[in-house]
């Protein structure tokens, strides 16, 4: 056993002021094995590394006391040494240990112990490294054989950097989750930064560097990694640095845990949020979004751009008559000969049941939406083969023009307005939008409104009722 402060003095880079019973990711998820002792010798937080190396959760450490964790025989020294760290804070103690696993197994470890302020009160922070491990019983490699077999179970890859010497060590779990054989890849940290998506490595750089420089004392990062089969595969990477005396990094540890599944999943939530399930088109929200952008460009660059809201005639009928999967066929042909009909700059949605939308951005003249109303027609002319027979289709059309400052919520509202005039006027039509028509359908809507309030409230009363001959139609009376 050994309890003196080694020649070089290394340190983890980690805050100034920290209540270490809730330190954050950095302490806690970190592939760095740290514990926070308090001065009566209890532990107030564990990492997750550090407890799951003697086979227990940091929730299972906590609040218990931390000689319980070494060996008998160490026990003495081991309280010797918390000792000395509280007598020199900011000292590094140094000190070779026997630790107990969970299920009885005996590690050897290399520890430092240092005596900081934090927000909570003064802690002594442990900090262990692994040492060459054998069993107590002094059994040949009985120890490096179970941290082999540990780091072959983990389910991330661990990595180890020496900045000085420009070497970075992967564990062959790292290897594996990148479809590489240990010692295919070599050491050299460039040729694992190559690796990295080239929309993702400058992000990677730049928090490597604040760690290296001490600006940050933790980082993690979601990047694309290239897997040698030539895939690119989501990885989420941990990272601390041991420190030097001179403030800048001279080790940095790590994790890589492969997330792809999770990306991809991720993915298609967002993607099923913003889309339609049956067509696959953009829906509302994501049409708004992109009106929104519209506008806003438009604003900038003195354009405009229209909406048209497209709804389909007689749906009802085909769907009562052919049945809803014939339904659904249409409405997914309808949807292939609008994005075929349109620009790859413009956005075609599906807002309802039977009703889409176009937007066609940079107009340079806003009735030359009316043109593009007339391709749509054109586009959905000829009958679609559906289950074998043929089945028209004629659409409504709605068209709004916008510009300036407006609001995209405003412009597909007036769309669908000038839509359900269009319908009102026959089959296969176009109107564009203006204000009268807002104004007859809020005028509309009151009239519903106050007509139903008069009927709950009783304020209809009848002044004449005829009595009519139903032979002849005459009013008898």
């Amino acid at each position: 056993m050994s309890s003196a402060a080694g020649a070089r003095t290394l340190r983890l880079n980690i805050p100034s002021v920290t209540d270490f019973r809730d330190a954050g990711p950095w302490f806690t998820e970190g592939p760095a094995m740290l514990a926070a002792v308090s001065p009566a010798g209890t532990i107030v937080a564990a990492s997750r590394a550090a407890a799951s190396l003697v086979g227990r959760t940091p929730e299972e450490l906590e609040g218990t006391a931390f000689t319980a964790l070494y060996h008998p025989e160490d026990r003495p020294a081991v309280c010797a040494g918390h000792t000395e760290a509280l007598a020199a804070p900011g000292t590094d103690v140094r000190r070779a240990v026997r630790r107990l696993r969970a299920d009885g197994g005996v590690l050897r470890l290399e520890e430092t112990l240092r005596a900081i302020q934090g927000t909570g009160g003064t802690v002594v922070l442990i900090h262990t490294q692994n040492a060459p491990l054998r069993r107590a019983d002094g059994g040949p490699g009985a120890g490096d054989e179970r941290y082999a077999l540990a780091l072959e179970g983990a389910t991330e890859g661990l990595w180890d950097w020496d900045v000085q010497a420009r070497r970075l060590s992967p564990s062959p779990r790292l290897m594996a989750l990148l479809g590489y054989a240990e010692g295919e890849v070599g050491p050299d940290p460039a040729e694992w930064l190559a690796r990295i998506h080239p929309e993702d490595v400058e992000h990677v750089r730049t928090s490597l560097a604040a760690l290296r420089s001490g600006e940050r004392p933790y980082v993690e990062s979601v990047h694309r990694m290239r897997h040698r089969d030539g895939s690119w595969r989501w990885a989420h990477v941990r990272a601390v640095a041991v420190m030097g005396e001179n403030g800048a990094a001279v080790r940095v540890a790590g994790s890589l845990s492969d997330v792809t599944d999770r990306k991809v999943a991720e993915e298609l939530l967002l993607h099923n949020a913003l889309h339609d399930a049956l067509t696959g088109l953009p829906n509302r929200t994501l049409l708004l979004d992109r009106v929104g952008l519209a506008l806003r460009r438009g604003a900038r660059l003195g354009r405009s751009c229209a909406v048209l809201c497209v709804g389909l005639d007689g749906f009802k009928v085909i769907n009562d008559s052919l049945g809803h999967a014939v339904g659904d066929l249409l409405l997914q042909s309808v949807a292939r000969r609008l994005e075929n009909a349109m620009r790859s700059a413009d956005t075609v949605a599906r807002l309802g049941a039977d009703v889409f939308a176009v937007l066609v951005d940079e107009l340079r003249d806003p009735s030359e939406a009316r043109a593009v109303a007339d391709r749509v027609h054109d586009a959905l002319a000829e009958p679609f083969t559906l289950q074998g027979r043929a089945v028209f289709a004629t659409v409504s059309i709605g068209i709004a023009g916008g510009g300036g400052d407006g609001a995209a919520e405003v412009l597909v509202r007036d769309a669908e307005t000038a839509m359900y005039r269009a319908k009102k006027r026959g089959r296969a039509g176009s109107e564009m939008f203006d204000a009268t028509m807002q104004a007859t359908a809020l005028q509309r809507l009151h009239l519903e409104t106050d007509l139903r309030g008069a009927v709950e409230r009783e304020e209809f009363e009848l002044a004449y009722q005829p009595v009519v001959s139903l032979a002849d139609g005459r009013i008898a009376g």
